[in-house]
């Protein structure tokens, strides 16, 4: 890349460091709500003993929760890329971008 060694990198590390907290809030209520999704198809199955619309439910269910927990462990990612750029930018490190090259 031509003229990159000229090139400067400027981070706002305050907005930084909030954009990092907001991801790990979001993954730990993600995490959260899967849990009780959880909690809701166990139920569900419980009472597809007794009927055929639970299981049909349960099912449902279950399937949104896979993504729900698929999302929390995304923004757990995404807090811990995040992070490892803002250490990186603080210590001077430029290596620390190249995770997103």
């Amino acid at each position: 890349m031509a003229g990159a060694a000229n090139e400067s990198v400027y981070m706002d590390v305050g907005y930084v460091t909030e954009m990092v907290q907001r991801f790990k809030q979001l993954g730990s209520t993600l995490r959260d709500i899967a849990t009780a999704l959880n909690m809701a198809k166990n139920a569900l199955r419980m009472t597809a003993f007794f009927g055929g619309v639970g299981a049909a439910a349960a099912q449902i269910v279950e399937n949104f929760q896979k993504s729900v927990e698929q999302m929390a462990n995304k923004m757990m990612e995404l807090s811990g890329d995040v992070d490892g750029a803002l250490r990186a930018f603080r210590d001077g490190d430029s290596t620390g971008s190249q995770r997103f090259t």
